[in-house]
């Protein structure tokens, strides 16, 4: 009887470590979700200077070039522009998510006094200005 508990096992062993590997799996892929909230969308606008934002829809693995992966979102939204800015009320915002960042929009423009190229980040946190 007691090799026929240890056959048992040796044949389901394999089976239960699998089963074990995939369930983990599974529960590591579920926690890298990452979604983008509204009211996430909304700070990160505000951010870029938006004010009485109102976000209409976020979604998710979509750009406005099409499909994205994991790590995009879309937001659409309503709101004021900050003064004298080429923005406008209409809102479409690509966002994308960085492991340091968080999910953040991003800008390049240049520098009016320098000419400069630079890159502006927008987070949750405000804004990042990177020049060359």
């Amino acid at each position: 009887m007691n090799t026929t508990k240890a056959n048992v096992i040796q044949k389901c062993l394999p089976i239960l470590l699998a089963l074990a590997l995939a369930i983990l799996s599974c529960e590591k892929s579920a926690k890298l979700e990452r979604h983008l909230s509204k009211e996430e969308a909304k700070q990160i606008l505000e951010a870029m200077g938006y004010k009485n934002v109102v976000i209409g829809a976020v979604v998710h693995s979509f750009s406005r070039w099409g499909f994205g992966g994991d790590n995009t979102a879309f937001a659409i939204a309503i709101g004021t522009p900050p003064p004298a800015s080429v923005l406008k009320d209409e809102i479409e915002t690509m966002f994308a998510f960085d492991e340091q960042l968080g999910w953040f929009a991003w800008e390049h423009k240049r520098d009016e006094k320098t000419g400069k190229l630079q890159l502006n980040i927008f987070t949750q946190n405000g804004k990042q200005t990177l020049k060359k």
